[in-house]
């Protein structure tokens, strides 16, 4: 059901690859909604389904395999996967806009970032070429790239990664966009830099409205960003809830345990603290829930029955015990 404040509303969305015969489960009924300038983070180990979601969202399929889908990814209540080649291409890199964690594969080499980012701005906005260089020169400053004629002149190759990355983020908010994707856009770069990244994110995207979905790794990353996060362990979404009430409200066992992680806890035996076992392959068929085998709350109903969603306060969470591990708090 589409809610009126919905930029973006994920439905019981599924994706499987068809592959050398093999039909492979890689998201599992996502549901997500994004609203109108709101922050949105999804959490998960590598592998967990995120960047194959960032990726469904803008239809940028890889070309060697088929993809298979059930359910609708609704933007401004018109469903992306049902839309023609034209009308998903006027969205893309438009009024949706993407980042990805490694900058250079995403430039061309052979060309200068000037006519790189000026080719999106006459493409989907009609400008002239003066009136680009304008828009990048403004956009570069502000973004903290000066002198900016000396990064408009430069090849992506002659840019150090952090400085490569305020280019795309350059790149994907010049054209005002109403979503932005950012998927893991600060994991090839250290502490410092990131968190430079991040405040210059932060206070453009506020400036301009823009909506952005931030994909991690990082629990503690994206909880200083965003106003919600959604976890996804195996293709699901086991759990949603709002950053003012973490982690005291993180209710499911996966969720603690990032946090766990994220806060570099030692243990008893003075190891620090990480999660035993692995995520379930995707060829594997899980009846229950996906996160059973790793779980110290796990009982038989865990690994025979999928959880349903419930609900509290507005947050929810996919589990058969979120009731035992609420009364613990």
């Amino acid at each position: 059901m589409l809610i009126m404040n919905d930029l973006l509303s994920i439905q019981n969305f599924s994706l499987a690859i068809h592959y050398e015969n093999r039909i492979l489960p890689i998201l599992h009924e996502i549901n997500l909604h994004i609203e109108t300038g709101e922050r949105v983070g999804l959490v998960g180990e590598s592998g967990s389904g995120k960047s194959s979601l960032a990726k469904a969202i803008l239809r940028l399929h890889e070309f060697n395999y088929s993809l298979l889908t059930e359910g609708g990814i609704f933007y401004k209540g018109e469903n992306l996967l049902g839309m023609d080649a034209h009308g998903i291409n006027s969205i893309r890199g438009n009024e949706i806009s993407i980042v990805f964690q490694d900058p250079l594969s995403s430039m061309n080499p052979m060309f200068k970032v000037r006519k790189q980012i000026a080719e999106v701005l006459i493409h989907h906005k009609g400008v002239s070429h003066s009136d680009a260089d304008d828009l990048i020169y403004d956009t570069f400053r502000e973004l903290h790239l000066t002198p900016p004629e000396r990064f408009m002149n430069a090849y992506p190759f002659q840019l150090s990664g952090g400085q490569c990355q305020r280019v795309m983020i350059a790149m994907a908010l010049i054209t005002v966009p109403k979503l932005l994707i950012a998927d893991e856009i600060t994991s090839s770069l250290d502490a410092i830099i990131s968190e430079e990244i991040l405040e210059l994110l932060d206070s453009y995207s506020r400036k301009q409205g823009t909506s952005v979905l931030m994909i991690s790794h990082n629990l503690h990353t994206v909880r200083k960003f965003v106003d919600r996060i959604g976890i996804l362990y195996a293709g699901q979404l086991v759990e949603c809830l709002n950053c003012y009430y973490l982690p005291e409200r993180a209710w499911h066992p996966y969720t603690r345990a990032l946090f766990y992680c994220a806060d570099a806890k030692r243990d008893e035996k003075g190891r620090f603290k990480s999660i035993d076992g692995y995520p379930p392959k995707p060829e594997m068929n899980i009846k229950g829930c996906p996160f059973y085998s790793r779980c110290e709350y796990h009982t038989d109903i865990c690994r025979e029955e999928m959880p349903s969603s419930e609900t509290e306060t507005g947050d929810w969470v996919k589990c058969h015990h979120a009731d035992q591990i609420r009364n613990e708090q």
